[in-house]
């Protein structure tokens, strides 16, 4: 089942707000190299910083060059239907090169870099089409492996998707998010509130909040119980491990501050979030207290997803026109 969201802007107010807004970072993005087609998912591979992957209407493109060059993966193509609606991806070449795609139709994965792929739905346990909207991989171990299902919670993987079993029932889930120093923690979204659990996904707890769906999820590792969340396409922020939240829309234009997609983490400097709204980038340096515009050389593009390398060297936008990237000193 396909689901679409209107745009929230009008052009007119898209124009206006890069047109008055100040630039911030020490370059500028470089122009795009590929795929010539909206890009609605990134995935940066956890031991190979420079083989990307991009989800996108025409199915899934691989960057083995950081983005100097994509090719599409004609085995995807060769899957039919299911070769389209990419709403999830997570890669890690320590598991045999292992990349998995969550789609409308299904998981599935590819053990040598994308040239083939299988279904490993086994388990999943939906009495509803099964919509993977959120994967995640265990830092530690990449033969662990979670999947957020539409409808039907939490699945786990502890064979590298050969098999799964439910560990949180009865909820849709939006969003994974699991701490790189702490793996046993794991933080789900749902439409109702977060749900985390400190075991590895054995027990939950449900925290409630009064934000709305939570539809991504980053975990500042270096900072115990921080943690931010895109709800309804604001930015909020828990310093409690998700007890309680705040809004941190300072430096958005008013009209964007609800329409940010996607946020991600510096992993060298915690203090330091992206986001991606359909302006551009903006960027903050003090833990999400005050944004500005990251997006010298990104014009009016519509940013609809965002990842950084594991050294935090070379930042992914994921836009209306393709990957571009911005590479740091």
């Amino acid at each position: 089942m396909r689901r679409t969201c209107p745009s929230l802007l009008a052009a007119g107010c898209i124009s206006a707000i890069v047109a008055t807004a100040a630039i911030g970072g020490n370059g500028t993005w470089g122009p795009s190299h590929g795929p010539e087609v909206e890009v609605g998912t990134l995935a940066v591979d956890a031991k190979s910083p420079n083989t990307v992957f991009a989800g996108t209407p025409d199915g899934l493109f691989r960057s083995g060059d950081g983005g100097a060059s994509w090719q599409r993966t004609t085995a995807w193509a060769r899957m039919g239907d299911a070769s389209s609606d990419i709403i999830s991806l997570a890669a890690h070449s320590g598991a045999g090169r292992a990349v998995y795609v969550g789609t409308y139709d299904g998981l599935y994965k590819s053990t040598n870099g994308g040239r083939r792929w299988s279904g490993i739905n086994n388990g999943l346990n939906t009495k509803f089409e099964i919509e993977v909207h959120a994967l995640a991989i265990d830092p530690r171990n990449p033969k662990i492996v979670y999947a957020g299902l539409w409808g039907a919670g939490v699945h786990k993987s502890m064979d590298g998707g050969r098999s799964w079993r439910v560990v949180k029932r009865g909820v849709s889930v939006y969003a994974l998010a699991i701490d790189r120093r702490r793996p046993r923690i794991v933080y789900a979204a749902t439409g109702s509130g977060l749900n985390r659990s400190t075991d590895a996904g054995r027990t939950w707890k449900w925290l409630p909040q009064t934000f709305g769906r939570f539809n991504k999820l980053a975990i500042d590792s270096s900072r115990p119980g921080t943690i931010y969340a895109v709800a309804w396409g604001g930015v909020v922020k828990s310093v409690d491990a998700g007890l309680t939240w705040r809004e941190m829309k300072d430096g958005f234009p008013e009209t964007t501050d609800y329409a940010v997609e996607d946020i991600v983490i510096d992993p060298r400097r915690g203090m330091t979030i992206y986001a991606a709204t359909p302006v551009g980038v903006f960027r903050s340096t003090d833990g999400a207290e005050h944004w500005q515009p990251f997006s010298d050389g990104l014009g009016t593009t519509r940013v609809n997803a965002l990842a950084i390398n594991p050294s935090g060297r070379t930042l992914y936008a994921g836009t209306s026109d393709g990957v571009v990237d911005y590479t740091f000193p």
